[in-house]
């Protein structure tokens, strides 16, 4: 009898010590085979998508990104717009894919500060999203049909006091632009009622097809346009002109610096994606601005070239979405 209990219990520690040895060899290649992975990366086509539609400025831009990818990284990049969901499905849709850095994100500031500070989203942007670099600032400009009455910002103000509930086209709900609308009827009284379209390019067409008096868009989105006499620019909604209108004034010139916001847009990932992915991401995008065919294609775009490492864009994130977070909260409550 003691000799079976014997024979057992030396039976049963051999299988666990061969089960321990398996499951170290286990762990042990899983290891391998993830840091095979990053040293491989990238090996396949890269996803880049965007919480924006067809024909607007982060649209252009991240085409731009794509068309550099193969130069940089010796795959090709594929684009693939989300619009909707106030400028998240994005923003969500990467929540739901591998952390392996072949589907990434242009975290622009409409799905990443601001539609989170007004509604519930179904992600974290600092948490559940990790910022590689920040590729470009981006101008909102009021704009109107070229063949308007309104001529100066001026004008446009005190044509909106007189006719409170006027139509304004703006891209997405809860974005950057809506942003700059409320802010618009917060801090000077305008009054105006934001329209929301899918893209940039739609909210071109809507006002040159007399849907609304103007645009809050983006000074890429409205340069061509205006190249072509189609519509007109009154104003950055910034601080400062970029190089797109040198000629017109921008709200804090014009002494409206409480009305001044720009976009930014980068590129993130999901969280947990490995430091070597990230890593050959980020030197992929901070690379960018000094090659010169990218600093031409970003000039006949429109874009503002803006870089930030992967560091300093979510220390700016940080700022940012703390202070969208106050003004929100001040918009919503005088709303009440």
């Amino acid at each position: 009898m003691k000799r079976k209990i014997a024979k057992r219990f030396f039976t049963l520690l051999a299988v666990m010590i061969v089960l321990m040895q398996v499951n170290v060899f286990a762990a042990g290649s899983g290891e391998s085979q993830s840091a095979s992975g990053a040293a491989n990366y990238p090996n396949k086509p890269i996803r880049l998508v965007t919480s924006s539609g067809l024909g607007g400025g982060t649209d252009r831009l991240s085409r731009i990104i794509a068309a550099f990818s193969n130069k940089y990284l010796g795959v090709e990049m594929t684009v693939e717009p989300m619009p909707g969901g106030a400028a998240t499905l994005g923003h969500t849709h990467i929540m739901s894919q591998p952390a392996d850095g072949y589907t990434i994100l242009i975290n622009g500031s409409s799905g990443t500060t601001i539609t989170p500070a007004w509604q519930p989203v179904a992600f974290d942007p600092l948490k559940d999203h990790d910022s590689i670099a920040r590729l470009a600032s981006e101008q909102g400009v009021i704009a109107v049909s070229a063949s308007s009455s309104l001529n100066s910002f001026a004008d446009f103000v005190a044509h909106c006091r007189a006719n409170p509930g006027t139509r304004i086209a703006v891209s997405g709900v809860n974005g950057v632009d809506d942003f700059q609308v409320h802010l618009m009827n917060k801090e000077l009284g305008t009054g105006l009622i934001p329209v929301s379209y899918d893209s940039g390019g739609e909210v071109i067409l809507a006002v040159m097809g007399g849907e609304a008096i103007g645009a809050v868009t983006s000074s890429p989105s409205a340069k061509s346009q205006t190249d072509a006499g189609l519509i007109r620019v009154l104003a950055y909604l910034s601080d400062e002109p970029d190089a797109n209108f040198p000629s017109v004034p921008s709200v804090t010139q014009l002494g409206y610096p409480q009305v001044a916001f720009n976009n930014s847009l980068g590129i993130a990932v999901r969280a947990g994606t490995d430091p070597a992915i990230k890593k050959k991401l980020e030197d992929f995008l901070l690379a960018l601005p000094n090659d010169p065919e990218y600093v031409t294609a970003m000039a006949n775009a429109g874009h503002k070239i803006a870089p930030m490492n992967s560091v300093e864009y979510t220390a700016f994130l940080e700022t940012t979405i703390t202070t969208v977070k106050e003004v929100v909260a001040e918009l919503k409550a005088a709303r009440k």
